[in-house]
């Protein structure tokens, strides 16, 4: 019997590999405002999206769970260095080195740490099980405190990062605009 790649899975994986080939890409244009966290960020996007797709994959409920902890911790960046990203692209890099982004990097870096102790006290999620979706290999976990925690630290990070983009296109002439309205149009479907 032939063995069929579930569509789900290849959704994720495709992506993830398009976007490392635009990684390389522009990598020689990583000396421009925000070029080089426009690299980093294309590597955290593919790097969560590469590993779910393959996670997806994965029956076995050790394995899957060793897979998920992968997808967590670019997963977990995402939202920071999408912000990084467009504080820098838009002018703003001073607020990198802000209080209020060293809180945000902070916190994410104790979201890491947590991740990788979450064995001991479940503070990301309990009760992990491997469900079976569409053909692939799902996770199915209760959320604990410290996710709804870090879900939302992420949307508000990624939003912030939009609504800066968004302002550019909307102030800067054509030579912002379209790479603006392009990061923009994009940065919603992850």
């Amino acid at each position: 019997m032939a063995y069929r790649l579930p569509w789900l899975a290849v959704a994720y994986v495709a992506p993830a590999l398009a976007a490392l080939l635009l990684v390389r890409s522009t990598w020689s244009r990583r000396d421009r405002p925000g070029g080089t966290l426009w690299v980093a960020l294309l590597a955290t996007v593919s790097g969560w999206s590469l590993v779910y797709g393959v996670s997806l994959l994965v029956a076995d409920r050790a394995l899957r769970l060793l897979f998920e902890y992968l997808v967590w911790l670019p997963r977990t960046w995402v939202g920071v260095v999408f912000l990084a990203f467009a504080l820098a692209y838009t002018g703003r890099g001073h607020l990198l080195r802000s209080r209020w982004f060293g809180l945000l990097v902070g916190t994410e870096a104790l979201v890491t740490f947590t991740l990788l102790t979450n064995s001991v006290h479940n503070l990301l999620w309990s009760e992990f099980t491997v469900a079976p979706t569409l053909g692939t290999a799902t996770a199915s976990y209760t959320f604990g405190p410290l996710l709804y925690v870090d879900a939302s630290l992420t949307y508000l990070a990624t939003g912030i990062g939009i609504i800066l983009l968004a302002e550019t296109v909307a102030s800067y002439g054509s030579q912002y605009r379209q790479h603006a309205l392009a990061i923009v149009i994009a940065s919603l479907f992850p």
